[in-house]
């Protein structure tokens, strides 16, 4: 059902139905969908830290950007029933997200009806996180780098875990565990147990 016009955006940008928007994000499997979310996830929380209403709605979207078509095709209505939020206050929010770059909004006229289609978009995340070399870095605390094509996550910093220092409770557990699993191998093996006193 084609939406009345005060609903509408000033602008109803009309595609055809097999286009996909330029900077819409785009994947060929599951895994790649994950790892293209992610990031776009990362820098939409990141943006919107601020606005528990605009991430209800992102996050709303992002479980209905679909496996193969890639959008959501919710309307306004069907957001504000699920989230519980006034219309007028999804509509403001899909506007804040498309204004930030975080995702794209074009229509297309399905069985001769108009359907209104959501990408995510790459625009917010590349202005987040550039690339350089093919690899996008999205900071984690500052001591990670995320890589792609491929690659293996490596450390940028010294990990904050190498200079723990265990107990020496932890210390004495983990050696008596250690004689145990010793003493336990040579039992097995028919070897006198050095562990017990009564023989």
């Amino acid at each position: 059902m084609i939406e009345p016009p005060s609903q509408m955006p000033s602008k109803r940008r009309f595609i055809k139905p097999s286009e996909v928007p330029e900077k819409a994000i785009t994947w060929r499997t599951a895994a790649e969908r994950a790892q293209q979310l992610d990031r776009w996830r990362t820098a939409v929380g990141r943006h919107f830290a601020g606005s528990s209403r605009v991430l209800r709605v992102a996050w709303t979207l992002e479980w209905m950007f679909g496996l193969k078509q890639g959008y959501a095709f919710c309307t306004d209505g069907f957001l504000e029933r699920k989230l519980d939020i006034p219309i007028i206050k999804i509509q403001a929010a899909l506007l804040e997200l498309e204004r930030a770059g975080a995702i794209i909004r074009a229509s297309v006229f399905d069985r001769n009806r108009a359907q209104r289609r959501i990408w995510a978009s790459s625009e917010l995340p590349a202005t987040m996180f550039p690339t350089v070399g093919g690899n996008t870095n999205i900071p984690h605390g500052g001591s990670k780098t995320i890589p792609h094509d491929g690659g293996t996550e490596s450390s940028t910093k010294e990990s904050r875990f190498s200079k723990i220092r265990f107990s020496a409770t932890h210390e004495a557990a983990r050696k008596d565990a250690a004689i145990r699993e010793r003493a336990a191998a040579r039992r097995y093996n028919g070897a006198p147990d050095p562990t017990n006193d009564e023989e």
